[in-house]
């Protein structure tokens, strides 16, 4: 079979995804322009279809390394020996690892979930606790504070607190 005409599936400026090759017509008459404008129409959307392909395949592979990396993630903040806490900027606590658990003597992480991180600080540290806050708010970099936090039976421990915003 001898090829007649050749047609371009998506040659872009990097490379070619394909291309169509076709024989003589039947008809022995050669490729007229409605043809070949035809051929090239079809070969457009085989363009569109093998880059959607493509980037399904890129999307899904993203969220697979997306999920690992959370997993990874999870699993270092969950294994700290450090007591975590994250609050939103009214101060209410979102997530919690379990040492911060542990720390202030409760038995699960829904004991701690929107209560506010000030039930967890000592009162005469409280101002000093907003203030830092407030650094962090406007931008300023804070060193870590020293404070005594309390438990959930009201006695107090030592320890320091870093304020870091996430965005």
């Amino acid at each position: 079979m001898e090829a007649n005409l050749f047609v371009p599936i998506g040659a872009d400026q990097k490379q070619l995804s394909g291309i169509i090759v076709l024989g003589e017509k039947l008809s022995q008459q050669s490729y007229s322009w409605e043809d070949k404008q035809l051929l090239s129409t079809v070969s457009n959307q085989m363009f569109m279809a093998i880059e959607n392909a493509r980037l399904y395949q890129q999307t899904k592979q993203s969220e697979t390394i997306l999920r690992e990396s959370e997993e990874k993630l999870r699993l270092m903040y969950e294994s700290m020996i450090e007591g975590v806490i994250v609050t939103n900027l009214e101060g209410r606590i979102s997530q919690v690892n379990e040492s911060a658990v542990h720390m202030h003597g409760f038995e699960s992480k829904e004991q701690l979930i929107k209560r506010n991180i000030t039930e967890l600080i000592d009162a005469a540290d409280r101002k000093k606790v907003k203030n830092n806050m407030k650094a962090v708010l406007r931008g300023e970099k804070t060193k870590g504070i020293e404070v005594a936090f309390l438990t959930c039976k009201t006695d107090k421990f030592p320890g320091e607190l870093k304020i870091s915003l996430l965005r």
